[in-house]
């Protein structure tokens, strides 16, 4: 509903005047906005626009995505951005004579549940004449709240902790709707979900976590044991190496905002069917911009691992410029290894092989930045060491790349909770949470890298997968 308030003594004085402010509720709560003004927008001069949230029944000034964490904004984001459509509504008056009121509108005097009866919150609403707006409407304006909060829109930081507090609250209402509707399917699924995780972390091998002498093999557990211990024993080199991934990600936005315009400027159109081809072409060197700058992450951390390995003093400012000489043939590989992917995922048919090359195609940054290898090189040596590997590979990589993806989403999203601070220092913490944990992620491919290296140089040696086996790095 919307509320109309008027500085008049009565109805018919108040029909001969503009209105001074109106409310638009939503949830327990409501907006309020000056008649005239922003955010407010008018028709004519007369007819307020009310944008409804998809699937709510909250109403808005303006179209954007609004985060509520409370139950006057509600819990959760309401959406009012478009397509939309427009209604008019046809507007009655109800007799002010209680008989007649209830003989032409007979819900006024309903005083049940407008929906199912249901459990708990789950209940359907009581009407309108139950409610506060409807009996004290003066007193119900005097809570109205000056604003809504918008989620800004993806920045240099992206939304990552706002978009995971939206994804999380619509996932637990789903979650709890099927719970309450049939719990015994979903109780089995979250224990089978819970036993298989326990059962798997308990097989897996976590000691020794010795971090040195990198180039040997390793098992699952021990991979990230490993990682984990390299960087809590080396906090500030990574940290650092982390930190400066923040202004690498602000120049991989500007050289994306400065090919997509370029793109535009040409006339190549990124939305849409019409592109074809050349709006693949867009998609996979954005993706590989991206790209580069995670990679570039791996292979400073990479080569930091293997100096703190031979005993040389080594700091984040020195990583990057080793790293540099790897740049050209990185970039070239990320660039053929995203083409490839984003042509395959056009077709659903084809996406099980796009995810099949993306793990094998997965240790590409240490192939080029330890082994100095061309682009074409990086990748058949990475796809060699994955040949025999690849479940090992691919779950190392999904776990460490979660963590890192989660992270400042999870820590955003609580801070949501327990804080009142802007959304934008919160996607901002989000975004340096996430830079800080890169390194663990590069660590652990580092380790993955040289585990599967020497299984695949001793291959011809006998018991090759007897723990731990090593090789001797030429460095």
């Amino acid at each position: 509903m919307i509320q109309l308030v008027f500085d008049a003594a009565d109805a018919r004085e108040a029909l001969s005047r503009e209105p001074v402010a109106v409310g638009y509720s939503q949830h327990e709560g409501a907006e309020r906005a000056t008649w005239g003004e922003d955010p407010l927008e008018l028709v004519d001069g007369t007819h307020p626009v009310v944008r409804p949230a998809a699937g709510s029944h909250a109403n808005f000034f303006e179209e954007a995505l609004y985060l509520g964490r409370s139950a006057e904004q509600g819990v959760g984001c309401d959406d009012t951005s478009g397509p939309t459509f427009d209604i008019r509504p046809t507007v009655l008056t109800i007799p002010s004579d209680p008989t007649e009121a209830r003989a032409a509108f007979p819900w006024i005097e309903f005083e049940g549940r407008w929906g199912e009866l249901q459990k708990a919150f789950f209940n359907g609403p009581t009407g309108p004449n139950l409610k506060t707006q409807w009996t004290e409407p003066i007193r119900w304006s005097e809570d109205w709240r000056d604003r809504s909060y918008a989620v800004p829109a993806g920045g240099a930081f992206g939304t990552g902790a706002t978009d995971f507090f939206c994804g999380a609250v619509a996932g637990g209402s789903k979650a709890l709707r099927r719970l309450i509707d049939n719990p015994l399917p979903v109780v089995l699924a979250l224990g089978a979900l819970v036993a298989l995780v326990v059962y798997g972390l308990s097989r897996a091998t976590w000691r020794p976590a010795a971090p040195f002498r990198v180039a040997r093999r390793r098992a699952w557990g021990q991979i990230l044991a490993a990682a984990a211990r390299m960087y809590v024993r080396r906090v500030p080199l990574f940290v650092g190496i982390g930190v400066l991934l923040l202004p690498i990600s602000l120049l991989v936005a500007l050289l994306q905002g400065i090919f997509v315009r370029a793109s535009s400027v040409a006339g190549i159109q990124t939305e849409g069917e019409g592109g074809g081809l050349l709006v693949l072409l867009v998609l996979a060197i954005g993706t590989t911009l991206t790209l580069l700058g995670v990679g570039f992450v791996q292979a400073a951390t990479a080569r930091a691992l293997v100096e703190i390995d031979e005993g040389r003093a080594i700091g984040p400012l020195r990583a990057y410029r080793l790293a540099c000489d790897s740049i050209v043939p990185l970039l070239g590989a990320l660039m053929i290894g995203a083409v490839a992917v984003s042509l395959l995922v056009t077709s659903l048919f084809l996406v099980p092989v796009a995810i099949w090359l993306t793990v094998r195609w997965a240790l590409i940054v240490p192939a080029v930045e330890l082994e100095g290898l061309s682009a074409i090189g990086a990748l058949r040596r990475s796809a060699r060491l994955v040949r025999q590997e690849w479940l090992k590979v691919a779950s190392l990589t999904v776990v460490a790349g979660a963590l890192a993806l989660v992270a400042g989403p999870l820590v955003g999203a609580l801070l949501i909770i327990v804080t009142s601070a802007p959304f934008w220092v919160l996607n901002g913490v989000a975004g340096v949470v996430y830079a800080l944990t890169m390194p663990f992620v590069a660590l652990t491919t580092a380790y993955v890298y040289f585990d599967t290296r020497v299984r695949d140089e001793l291959a011809s040696e006998p018991d090759p997968d007897e723990l731990p086996a090593e090789i001797e790095l030429s460095t």
